[in-house]
C-alpha cells in the first residue's frame, strides 16, 4: 500500500513525485529519469505533471462508474445551471451549419463573438469560407457514419473521421479557430461521432494540449462500452433523440 506520510522536510513537489513513482514503479512514458528519491533537480515540476497525467489516464472511464449516474443525472436536470437543456436540443440534422450553430458551442465554455462567426458566411473565397465548407462537408459525411465506438480498429475510425480532420485543417487559418472549437461546434450536431477535445479531455487523458486525444478516447469507450451503453440509454436528448454514448463518455468527464 502506497504511504501517504509526509517527511517535514520534503516539499510539495518531491512528495508528490515519490508517492506516483510508489504507485507506478518506474517512470512513465517521457519522465526521462531512473527512480529516485527526488525528482530530477533540473525540471521537478515538468516529471511530477508527467506522473500525474499518466495516472489519471491510467484510471479513464471506470473510475467514473460508481459516480457515473449522479453525474449524468446532474447533468441532464432540468433545474440545474448545465448545458443539456439547451447544448444538445438540436433543429434539422440535414440543415447546413448555420450562424447559430456556431454561436451554441459557447455554451460549452467558448467565447465566439460576430467576428469569429460573420466571416464564415461571406462569399469571399477565403480561408474561413474554407472554414465553413469543411464543416458542412463534415455535417454530411459523418449524418450515417456508425458511432464512434462501434468501429473495430484504429484505422477504420480515422477513414470515416477524415471528413472531421480536414475541418481541423482548414480551421488553422481562420483566427479564433481550433481543433477545440471544431470539435464544440460540430459535437452538437453529430454527437455520435465528433469527440468533445477540450483541456478537461486532454487532461483526463494525460494529454499534451497540441494532442488531439481520440484513440484513447475510443479505447477507453470500448472499454467500458457495456455499462456505458446501458446508461445512455436511460436517457434522452430533449428533443427526444437517444443519447449516444460518446456524448455521455464527455458529460461524465467533463461534470464535476
Amino acid at each position: 500500500m502506497t504511504s501517504f506520510h509526509v517527511n517535514a522536510g520534503r516539499d510539495s513537489t518531491t512528495t508528490a513525485y515519490i508517492h506516483l513513482q510508489e504507485k507506478f514503479g518506474h517512470p512513465p512514458s517521457g519522465a526521462c529519469c531512473d527512480p529516485v528519491s527526488t525528482p530530477p533537480a533540473e525540471n521537478p515540476r515538468r516529471t511530477v505533471a508527467i506522473y500525474e497525467r499518466a495516472d489519471m489516464a491510467s484510471s479513464g472511464l471506470a473510475s467514473l462508474q460508481a459516480v457515473a449516474y449522479d453525474k449524468l443525472d446532474r447533468y441532464t436536470s432540468t433545474t440545474r445551471g448545465y448545458a443539456f437543456n439547451t447544448y444538445d436540443n438540436q433543429d434539422n440534422i440535414d440543415a447546413p451549419l448555420a450562424p447559430s450553430d456556431v454561436l451554441m458551442a459557447n455554451l460549452l465554455s467558448l467565447r465566439l463573438g460576430a467576428r469569429d462567426v460573420i466571416p464564415l458566411f461571406i462569399d469571399d473565397g477565403g480561408p474561413a469560407q474554407d472554414l465553413r465548407e469543411a464543416l458542412d462537408h463534415a455535417l454530411v459525411a459523418l449524418r450515417d457514419a456508425e458511432s464512434f465506438e462501434s468501429y473495430a480498429d484504429l484505422s477504420a475510425l480515422e477513414e470515416a473521421m477524415e471528413s472531421l480532420a480536414a475541418a481541423n485543417g482548414a480551421a488553422l487559418p481562420v483566427k479564433g479557430w481550433t481543433a477545440v472549437t471544431v470539435s464544440k461546434v460540430l459535437h452538437r450536431r453529430r454527437p455520435h461521432m465528433v469527440p468533445l477535445i477540450d483541456s478537461r479531455v486532454r487532461k483526463f487523458y494525460g494529454a499534451k494540449r497540441s494532442e488531439v486525444p481520440w484513440k484513447a478516447l475510443w479505447e477507453d469507450i470500448r472499454e467500458n462500452a457495456d455499462w456505458l451503453a446501458a446508461l445512455a440509454s436511460t436517457k434522452t436528448t430533449p428533443d427526444g433523440r437517444p443519447l449516444s454514448v460518446l456524448r455521455l463518455a464527455d458529460i461524465l468527464i467533463w461534470t464535476p
